[in-house]
């Protein structure tokens, strides 16, 4: 275990912590021993209806905004925008072109990249320098049990993996995330050491599953914040 946890604190170092009244309505019953006349009580309740009831002019104006606003959340994102990678220390903004899933999701994808179908709920993003390097989309099913996918995870590697707060990985939008693991595999071919990362979220109501391979090479630091960045990118349709 403890070449294991060197790896992870490594890793961790690297990039994936941050390290640092209602009102009352008025009453019609008679008042101060007076008596209220039947007209008088159904005409104070027509007006307050009147009152109550939004015009015909305020319902169109709710009705525009309701329509710009359903509008505004289906329109298709900008397909050119910067991301913020954090490198070394140094925070860079790296433009990034708007890619589109067949999952039903965007994603913006930085230079030297691909984002590629893997087989039936999951995509590929991956390095095109080095294959190796690569990060798992998985869109669950909306009745996920965030808990289940975890337990399982952690029976797979019986033991050799931990867990770790969400908040601690750099990027923001991952701290409410459900679940944050970090594990070890070894080539069998080559015996390359590999760092995986699982982060269990939802994204917009929708749950997803990443899942971030990083071998224990020295391209580690600048291609993790890189796949972190894109990755914070998504958005559900």
């Amino acid at each position: 275990m403890k070449p294991f946890n060197t790896l992870v604190l490594s890793v961790l170092l690297a990039f994936a912590l941050s390290g640092c009244g209602t009102n009352a309505e008025k009453s019609s019953e008679p008042v101060n021993g007076a008596k209220v006349s039947k007209e008088t009580s159904n005409t104070s309740e027509k007006a307050k209806e009147e009152k109550t009831q939004p015009s015909s002019e305020e319902n169109n104006e709710n009705n525009s905004q309701e329509i710009e606003k359903s509008e505004t959340n289906q329109a298709t994102p900008p397909s050119q925008k910067d991301l913020e990678v954090l490198v070394e220390g140094v925070k860079e903004m790296r433009p990034a072109t708007l890619k589109e899933s067949n999952l039903g999701y965007y994603l913006y994808v930085l230079k030297n990249f691909s984002l590629e179908s893997e087989e039936p709920n999951k995509d590929v993003l991956m390095s095109q320098f080095d294959g190796s390097f690569f990060a798992r989309i998985e869109k669950l099913g909306e009745d996920a049990n965030f808990d289940e996918i975890k337990k399982n995870i952690m029976k797979t590697y019986e033991g050799n993996i931990m867990a770790e707060d969400p908040k601690n990985l750099f990027q923001k939008e991952f701290h409410n995330a459900s679940f944050f693991l970090i594990a070890e595999s070894i080539d069998k071919k080559d015996g390359v050491k590999t760092t995986v990362m699982y982060v269990g979220k939802e994204v917009d109501g929708q749950p997803y599953l990443f899942t971030v391979f990083l071998p224990l090479k020295e391209a580690a630091e600048g291609i993790g914040p890189n796949l972190w960045a894109m990755l914070a990118s998504l958005q559900n349709k």
